[in-house]
Formats: structure tokens, sequence, C-alpha cells
């Protein structure tokens, strides 16, 4: 007998979990439209060049230019170790950086655009001086400029100057004596004549118009440097992409699985906000992706070992917060934040005496391998100092958390959390120096040098005003907040009191709300989790602030906004959902297309250092790096066809790269500056910003190597020695100063050889005396000024100059002789 059946004539009424506000009919869609909006805002950043940190990180490392053959030197050494060496210094900051999987893509990449086995653009040097360009690799012991040392390098601090030591003993930069080379003459051997610059592509031994990737009419590194750059653009944005819908996945799967509207939202806002344009259009930015990627695999892995409970997910949790560490640092603060978020999210029963005494035991081997370092690193295998604390701390959690670890709880994934921690930390410890080699005296490495304790204290509380009204209104962007951009604050500031009791209701408010398991408590508490990290509060970042370091928490700001809005339209009851819903839709996008507006201004202002810096120091006109680079750019860029009007031969004379309108010089302009052309015209413009950053920070070495350059350019030899003079006295063995030094001798030992020649003995004896200040360690400088005072008849003045140089080098023969013709007295 059939039964019955019944009819039920509702109409079905929509899962709880289907959207509502957003026309999405499944949870894909929304990956598709993240995806596409991420290359919309994105896009005009894949023309860019290179920018601010990009050139330490990747033009100036030589394990990222050596390609593959340079990731064991990555992972063993701080992320600026190759740039200290290059200007002959210590680490200079506080706990070194260590984030080696992004530089470990960076050179990945260089692969594929091409690499450099020298480690530099440009090297041609017989390291071992046996008169021939060797193709293997030099040992340390052939270079006569290397004398191993009991410490890294010459205790020399490269922003300061500060130099305690002789300045002799110098670290090997190179193993290889030439990149490539092509055999002319068919003797199967390199000749400096033979060995290709690197923008000579066709390796024709010809400066081709093709050749001259950046077209500002000059052959030099920059075309090296450009090549590639798109390739390593299009990885950072599709990156970014790819963390945001990660970060989505985290949000609809976890976070909001009761409201898709929510996480779609946060996941939006995240990606859309114009401060994250320094992250994605900078190159460098890419710790920062990697570190949000795995940081949300992290979480996603860590949730569903709570589903689960199976030992390979708990695996996967640990190691993808290892790569997240090896990532950027702020991944440590994953420790705080999935208990939270197990606590606030999945309903999890924290015990919090395990969770403290396993924090308790994990601080105790941490300070365990601090001591292996210090005191055993020297005796035991580097693998070994890697590995000691899991030797330490691993049984201690198997033993006292063995029953937590077998029933799959919180606790088992915090001991899986705790032990990657400690194998990066092991990690880190054998790569990094735990303190700076020397103490940093420099402000810019320090923005609060000057500050007594109040003005520190206060300054650094305004600054978290200053990262929350840049989370919820990012119009003024800028790459520095480095000295002297913001000034001291004090307790009576109007903006200090403000800014404390704000953040202090926030705190507040955020550990009150995660205790009733409320989604804005975990958001409060995510922004300040990762801002903590960078106030400065804990250890120095290097500056006042930095518009990256809201990267990582204005995920908190995202899924804050998205509940408020969300929340907000829900209790609009007295609208219709239609209405409601539109209003709320068309406010969206058009703060989507403000957000998208504001993005695409900001990624053409990072195309290079000169688009950057020309607009930042409009917007931080007090900053010394921003008014130091953007002087810098001015001069560096006087010779280019787009100042001079002079075209390569085979270029479109009408394909100029003006760097986006930022580096122009009108006809008008130049008749207002009384200068007769545009390159002293933008001589002077670098000029003025140099001087005025020097005036800020008088001991600010690039200010015065860059003003003595310009005079140089301006053929103001004495300023320019001046000012060089200055920087020899600030930082005695800066690389940048002795390679000036070596082209104006060259141009000065020329000139007083003109000179001479054409019987114009003054302007000879102006030009060896200049050589002679320039290096007055030269024998050679003062045997010629002495050639010259003879000639005039200025024996004694002669006489002077030929002792100078035997006492320099008593063996000088031609001196020894000549003296001989000096009348006697």
């Amino acid at each position: 007998m059939m039964e019955e059946q019944t009819i039920n004539n509702e109409v079905p009424t929509e899962p709880v979990s289907s959207f509502k506000y957003f026309p999405f009919f499944n949870k894909k869609q929304p990956v598709f439209v993240l995806a596409l909006i991420g290359f919309i805002f994105y896009c005009s950043s894949l023309d860019n060049e290179y920018a601010l940190d990009d050139g330490i990180v990747i033009h100036q490392n030589n394990y990222v230019l050596k390609g593959v053959a340079g990731i064991k030197d990555i992972m063993t050494h701080d992320l600026y170790h190759a740039f200290y060496r290059r200007m002959n210094a210590e680490d200079q900051l506080q706990g070194g950086r260590y984030h080696p999987l992004p530089i470990i893509s960076f050179a990945i990449e260089q692969e594929f655009i091409g690499t450099y086995r020298t480690g530099f653009y440009l090297f041609v040097e017989d390291l071992n001086r046996n008169g021939s360009l060797d193709a293997e690799a030099i040992p340390d012991h052939d270079n006569p400029n290397f004398k191993k040392t009991s410490d890294h390098s010459t205790n020399f601090n490269w922003t300061t100057g500060t130099h305690p030591g002789n300045g002799k003993n110098k670290t090997p930069l190179n193993d290889y004596e030439y990149n490539d080379f092509w055999d002319l003459n068919g003797d199967g051997k390199a000749q400096t004549n033979e060995c290709n610059n690197c923008w000579d592509l066709n390796k024709n031994f010809y400066n081709d118009a093709h050749e001259d990737l950046n077209k500002d009419g000059i052959f030099n590194e920059v075309d090296c440097q450009v090549n590639g750059a798109f390739l390593r653009h299009f990885n950072n944005m599709w990156l970014y992409i790819l963390a945001a819908v990660l970060l989505y996945l985290v949000f609809i799967r976890y976070f909001f699985k009761e409201n898709p509207d929510m996480a779609f939202l946060a996941a939006l806002i995240f990606l859309a906000h114009p401060v994250h344009s320094e992250v994605i259009a900078n190159v460098k930015g890419r710790d920062e992706i990697f570190a949000a990627i795995f940081m949300a695999l992290t979480f996603l892995f860590s949730f569903k070992f709570m589903e689960n409970k199976k030992t390979g997910t708990l695996l996967m949790a640990s190691l993808m917060f290892l790569l997240a560490l090896l990532s950027k640092e702020y991944a440590i603060m994953l420790l705080l934040l999935v208990p939270v978020a197990m606590h606030v999210f999945n309903k999890t029963e924290i015990r919090f005496t395990g969770l403290f005494l396993m924090g308790l035991c994990f601080f105790v081997v941490f300070l365990f391998m601090i001591g292996v370092k210090l005191s055993l690193a020297m005796f035991i295998p580097d693998l070994l100092t890697v590995v000691s604390g899991l030797l330490v701390f691993i049984p201690i959690c198997i033993i006292a958390f063995r029953r937590s670890f077998a029933n799959k709880e919180l606790n088992a994934l915090m001991m899986g959390l705790f032990t990657f921690s400690l194998l990066y930390i092991g990690l880190r410890l054998n790569a990094v120096s735990i303190a700076a080699g020397i103490p940093d005296k420099e402000i810019l490495n320090d923005p609060y040098l000057l500050a007594n304790g109040e003005e520190k204290l206060a300054t650094k509380i305004f600054i978290l005003l200053k990262y929350l009204v840049l989370a919820v209104f990012p119009k003024n962007l800028t790459s520095d907040y480095s000295y002297d951009s913001i000034p001291y604050k004090h307790f009576t500031d109007p903006e200090f009191i403000l800014s404390l009791l704000l953040n202090l209701m926030l705190i507040v408010l955020g550990w009150l709300l995660v205790a009733r398991r409320h989604v804005v408590g975990f958001a409060i508490i995510t922004y300040y989790a990762f801002l903590l990290l960078v106030t400065n509060f804990i250890f120095s970042i290097g500056a006042s602030m930095h518009e990256g370091c809201l990267f990582h928490a204005s995920v908190g700001i995202a899924i804050a906004f998205a509940w408020l809005i969300i929340t907000g339209f829900e209790r609009l009851s007295s609208f219709s959902f239609t209405a409601r819903r539109s209003l709320m839709l068309g406010s969206l996008a058009l703060i989507i297309i403000l957000f998208g507006c504001k993005t695409w201004e900001r990624n053409k202002d990072w195309k290079n250092d000169v688009t950057l810096f020309l607009k930042d120091v409009k917007t931080t006109p007090n900053s010394v790096l921003v008014l130091g680079n953007a002087g810098a750019r001015w001069i560096d860029l006087a010779d280019t066809k787009e100042i001079t009007g002079i075209v390569l031969e085979g270029e479109d004379p009408t394909v100029f790269n003006d760097y986006n309108g930022t580096l122009k010089i009108t006809d008008e302009e130049l008749k207002e500056s009384g200068f007769k052309t545009k390159r002293e015209a933008a001589l002077d413009r670098g000029i003025g910003y140099l001087k005025r950053a020097v005036e800020l920070h008088p001991r600010y070495v690039n200010g015065y190597l860059n003003l003595g350059l310009a005079s140089y350019k301006l053929q103001k030899d004495r300023d320019a020695i001046f000012y060089w003079k200055v920087a020899e006295y600030l930082y005695p063995d800066n690389p940048y100063l002795t390679n000036y030094y070596r082209v104006y001798t060259g141009v000065l030992k020329n000139r007083g050889a003109d000179a001479f020649n054409s019987g114009k003995m003054q302007e000879a004896a102006v030009a060896y005396n200049l050589w002679t200040i320039v290096e007055p360690r030269n024998a050679e400088a003062w045997y010629n000024l002495g050639g010259v005072y003879f000639n005039q008849q200025k024996y004694e003045q002669a006489e002077k100059a030929w002792q100078k140089a035997l006492q320099i080098n008593p063996d000088y023969d031609e001196v020894k002789n000549v003296i001989k013709m000096l009348p006697e007295k």
C-alpha cells in the first residue's frame, strides 16, 4: 500500500549561508570578482621599474643576482648582509632582518631574467692579480684584498662613518672575475675588452638604441636593472590576489561561515585598500604578500585540524606557519591570534594553564638557544645550532602535554606551531647577528635618537593615531616617515592625549569583545597584534612609521568594517530590503572606485625612484631621506635626453622618459631660473633639495656625496672637494666616494697635464693642487705639483712638494732624480 504523499505549498526559504546583499549564486563567483578587481587595480604597476629598497634587496644583493646558486647564502645570511659587505659595514638594524623566502623567489626570477655569476652587473677585475681573467672561481686566499678576521668585517658604520679601526681588513665581495665574455681574438681567454656590458643584450659590443631599456638616453646599470621588471611586478600582482582569495576562504569557511556577505566584503576591503599600494607596487613588498599567503593557509589548516584531528593536517598548519615566519617575522603573532580565533569562531574552550606553561617552556628554550648561539656556535655544527631548541622542547612537550596531543586538542595544535617557530628561530640565529654590529648613532636608523623619554613615548603613542587615520582615510601617502617628517610630541599635546585615550579604549574594548566571542573583538586584537611589532615599542624598525606596516594589521580593519557595514544596513529596518541593498551596493561601488583611483595614482608614483621621491617630497617636505633622494635623482638624471635633448643614434626622437612628468623643465622655467641650460637648472634643483637635507641632518653622508657630485658636474671644483671631504670625514671608506675620487683625480691629472704641455703653468698648478687635496697620500700628485713649481721657478715650493712625495714613497726614483736639479741655497 502506497503511503499518501503530502505536498508542502510553502515557498522554500534561502539557506542561511547564501549571499544576501551581493548578487552571487555560489561561493566561487566572489573569487572571480576579487581576482578581476585585483587585476584592474594593480595592472597599472606592471609597467613599473624599481624603487626604494628594491635596489638593496635585489640589485645590490649578489646572492640574488647569482640566481639559484645564491639560495644557500640567502638562507644563511641576514637580509642586508650582501649590502653591508658592499658598504664595508656591519649589521646596523637591531635584531637583524631574516625573511629569506621572498628573497629566494627573487633569485629564482633572476634565473629567467639572466644571472650574473660575480653577483655584480658590471664587474671585471683580476682579483688574484695573476695577470689574466680566470674562468674559475677565485678562493678567498687568492685575493690580496682579503684578510681573514675574527669578526664579520670591518667594524664600520656605513651611515655615520664611525670607524674605530684602520679599515684594512676586507671581506671578499666576489668569487669570479667577470660575468660573461665574447672571445673576439679566439685565444680562449677573457680580456677586459671582451667582457660584455650588462645592457649589451645582443653582445655586439655596441650601444644599440633598443638596449636603452628605460629610454633615458644613457647606458648604465639602470638598464640592466629594468630588464625583467615586468616579471617581478606581475608576480607581485597575482600573489597579492592569491592572498586576498585565501583570506576570503578563511573568512567564508570559518570567520563568517553564516554570513558570506561579510566574508566577501572583508576580503574586498583588504584587496582594495590604497595603503597596500606600497607593498604591491614595490617589488620588495613581496615579503608582506608571502607572509599574508602563508598566514591565511595557517588559519585554514588550523581550523581544519580542529575539525578532522588528523596529524597530517597539524603538520601542514605548522609548516605553513614556518613558511610565514620565513617570509616575515610578524607571523609570530599567530601564536596569539590562532587560539583567539579558535575561541571566537570555533567556540573552543581554551586551557589557559596549559597554554601558559607551553609558552613559558617556549621562552625558556628560546633563551637556551641564544645561550647556544653565544657560547657554543663556534664549536658545534650549524645544523645542531638550528635544531638545538627542538631537541629540548619536543621531549618536554611530549611528556607534559601528551594527553592534549593524544586527544588532538588545541594545545596539540599550539605545540606544533611552537615547535616550528623554534625551528625558525634556530635558522634565524644561525644566519643573523643577535645585536647590531655597533651601537647605531644614525638618526635615519633611529628616529628617536634626539628625543628624551617623554618625547619618545608621546611620539610613539601619537603615531598610533596616524596609523588609524591612514587605515580609515588613506589620502596623503608617502614612502618615508623618517627624521624629520614627524616632530616629537609631548604629554601636553592634544594629539597625544587623543591618541592615548582612543587607542586604550579600543584595546580594552577588543579584549572585552573577545571574551564575548565577538568578531569585532578579534578584528581589534588582530589590528593591534600586528601593529605592536612595528611601532618601536618592542624593537626599533628604523623609522617612525611605515605604510607597509599596516598591511597585516589592515586585516583587522577589513573584518571590523565589513561587520559594521553589513550590521549597520541590517538595522535600517525602516527601509525595504531592496532599498537597503541598492544603497549599500551603490555606496560601496563609489568607495571602491575612489580606492581604485587612489591606487592607480599611487602605483604610478612607485614606477621608480624618480617618480616616487619627486612626488613624495611634496607630501613630506621635511623628510631627510626623501629630500636627499629627490635631490640625488635630479643630479643623476641631469644628463638624460629629457633634459639635454640629445637623442641616441637610431632612437625615436619623440620618445622620452619624462618619469610621469616629474622630471621636466619647461622653457619658461628655464628662463625664470636664470641658468643657460636645462642641465644646469636640473642640477640646481637637486642642490636645493640636498642643502635642505643636510641642514636638517648635518651628518647626512649621502647628502654631501651628491652635493659634491652636483658641484663636480657644474665644474665647481672647490665646492665639490669641500662636500666630498665632509663625507670622507663622516664615512672614510664609503665605496661611492672612492669611485668619485678615482674619476675626479683622473680628470685633475689630465687637466694638469694638458695645461702643463700647453705652457699654462698656473692652470696646471691649480689642477695638481686640487689633486693633492683630494688624495694627500698620492706621491705622484706631489711629484707633478713640484714639477710645475719648478718650471715656475718656485724652487722652495717645488722642494716641499717633492719632499712630501718622498715621505709617502721613499723609493720614488723620479723624485730622487729631479730633486737634484734644484739650485743650491
